[in-house]
């Protein structure tokens, strides 16, 4: 187990996939302590096989922690700020080792869109809403929620869920591709940790390869190069020799 500041739990299981919890109630808001915990606490399961990202209590994540940005009636910018690199630095890491699967336990809102998209594959429990929120504060989005939003939903569609105050019920993020499954009331975690196992069971290397080619932002041109540099720099492994022979050889894949 592995706890930091009590604002980031993790917990890596037999099967090595590591659950990681946001913990910081009510709402599970991030401010710049809460972000540097969610990085310091992914470093540290990084070598697990997968893992799956999770509120504790009934929300996932309520975006940022409006209360820490501010001094009285004044907006603290440079707090504003700090939370922000730190909210960045944290997507960095996600993005760095292991397939994450976000177990989608309650609302999700602002910079806690920006985490939930973050994953590569996102379970949500029933009845989840979804809301943009920076709008509504004269903002614009933080936590890669720009970057990551309109190319997993579009643009009209992004550009929707940020605007409208409303935001969006389960069933259209679903419809949207916004998630990828509805779990049974109550089973999310347990969903989420059977699809991780099974997305850690491919060797690491090859994951974290094909995780960053996906995300890759190159033209076609440089883009093929580099899906060939990736691949024959895999190959190199002695163990992809033994995988290719089995495979041949009809035996375990």
């Amino acid at each position: 187990m592995t706890a930091v500041a009590g604002l980031v739990h993790a917990e890596v299981g037999t099967d090595e996939v590591a659950v990681v919890r946001l913990d910081h109630p009510p709402a599970n808001a991030v401010d710049t302590a809460t972000c540097e915990a969610l990085a310091e606490t992914l470093r540290s399961v990084g070598s697990a096989r997968a893992i799956v990202l999770t509120g504790e209590g009934r929300l996932f994540c309520g975006g940022g922690d409006l209360g820490s940005f501010v001094d009285g009636d004044t907006l603290v910018l440079e707090t504003l700020s700090e939370t922000a690199h730190a909210a960045a630095e944290a997507v960095r890491v996600l993005h760095a080792g292991p397939p994450v699967v976000a177990a989608v336990n309650g609302t999700v809102a602002g910079a806690g869109l920006g985490l939930a998209l973050s994953c590569d594959v996102r379970i949500s429990a029933p009845g989840v809403r979804f809301v943009g929120g920076f709008a509504a504060l004269g903002l614009s989005p933080d936590t890669a929620t720009s970057y990551f939003l309109p190319r997993t939903v579009g643009r009209s569609r992004a550009l929707r869920l940020l605007l409208d105050p409303a935001g969006i019920d389960v069933d259209r993020a679903l419809a949207w591709g916004l998630v990828d499954e509805i779990a049974p009331e109550g089973t999310v975690l347990e969903a989420a940790r059977a699809l991780a196992a099974s997305l850690g069971r491919a060797p690491r290397e090859a994951a974290v390869a094909s995780r960053a080619l996906i995300d890759s932002t190159n033209a076609l041109e440089p883009h093929l190069s580099e899906e060939i540099r990736s691949l024959t720099s895999l190959a190199a492994a002695p163990a992809v020799a033994e995988r290719v022979r089995a495979f041949l050889a009809g035996g375990p894949r």
